[in-house]
């Protein structure tokens, strides 16, 4: 898809309270589990504020967390939150750039699992999505065809 200018269209900036801005990081309590906002279904970005001794004051970190399937995610702290720094885009990030390359860790997990390196495709996306019946987790399969995109649950 393509914007009205000429570039790719880009996801929405998911709006956090409490995760946006330095000043509303700095009224967490430090805690060893991250503080995770949804960014899509199966899809969370975390912050974890470090405990600092007497003081010490530790600049978060990003953590992508992505569901697998069976009860698991992969977890993986990826970048420093701006809390005391400038937002470089690379080491240190804005809760915007960290949605970001959250998304973009989540297109390279989807598309390594079907042993690919290229773009996300509808077909890849929704064979490798995880669907709910009751309190069991099965995969789903795709079939496109001219008439519209079918899913066949396989247990």
């Amino acid at each position: 898809m393509s914007s009205k200018y000429g570039g790719s269209a880009v996801a929405r900036t998911i709006r956090d309270a409490s995760l946006e801005t330095r000043a509303a990081r700095a009224r967490l309590e430090a805690r060893g589990k991250p503080y995770y906002r949804a960014i899509e279904q199966g899809l969370h970005l975390g912050y974890r504020k470090p405990k600092g001794r007497r003081g010490q004051k530790l600049a978060g970190s990003w953590v992508f967390r992505l569901y697998i399937g069976n009860q698991a995610y992969r977890v993986e702290r990826f970048g420093t939150a701006d809390d005391f720094s400038d937002a470089d885009g690379v080491a240190i990030l804005s809760f915007k750039q960290a949605q970001n390359e959250v998304r973009a860790r989540m297109v390279k997990h989807v598309s390594g699992v079907e042993g690919g390196t290229g773009s996300l495709t509808v077909r890849t996306a929704v064979e490798n999505y995880p669907v709910s019946v009751g309190k069991t987790q099965i995969r789903s399969r795709c079939t496109l065809s001219s008439g519209g995109v079918y899913l066949r649950v396989a247990r």
